[in-house]
């Protein structure tokens, strides 16, 4: 029907602080292509660090501080780590993160059990294939 989304990330659901994420791009965006055009927004990724705890989940920056889709990452070493760097809190939201992640991802992919380390550790053991990603991702197949 000539319509498009565009998926991107923003930092907070209200608009205020907006100018720090992707819907300034796309006001920009919608001006150059009209109104037939709609926004889908994801969370912002997370940071091990209390400076800048919420960060665009496609940036690979401060790579010691992130939990990255890389081949040979070390989720359970990262977060052990963290408390040297990062509060408790900001400790906490990765955590969280990671869990609301590896609970889409068990209802969306297949189940991964264990601990949030485990199951984050699991799924990028699962999408970083021969040192590359990503592995393309095959829906869990549901019973009827």
């Amino acid at each position: 029907h000539g319509g498009i989304i565009k998926v991107g990330w923003a930092l907070q659901a209200s608009p205020v602080g907006a100018e720090r994420d992707e819907r300034l791009f796309d006001d920009r965006f919608r001006e150059w292509l009209g109104r037939d055009i709609g926004f889908v927004y994801t969370k912002a990724g997370r940071a091990l660090d209390d400076d800048r705890h919420k960060v665009a989940p496609y940036l690979e920056s401060d790579l010691d501080r992130r939990i990255c889709l890389e081949p040979n990452e070390d989720v359970g070493g990262k977060l052990a780590l963290a408390s040297r760097h990062a509060s408790p809190s900001t400790v906490r939201g990765v955590r969280n993160h990671l869990n609301a992640i590896a609970r889409t991802y068990c209802k969306l992919v297949r189940p991964v059990r264990g601990t949030v380390e485990e199951r984050a550790q699991a799924m990028i053991d699962h999408l970083v294939v021969d040192g590359h990603r990503p592995a393309t991702l095959e829906p869990a197949m549901t019973q009827s």
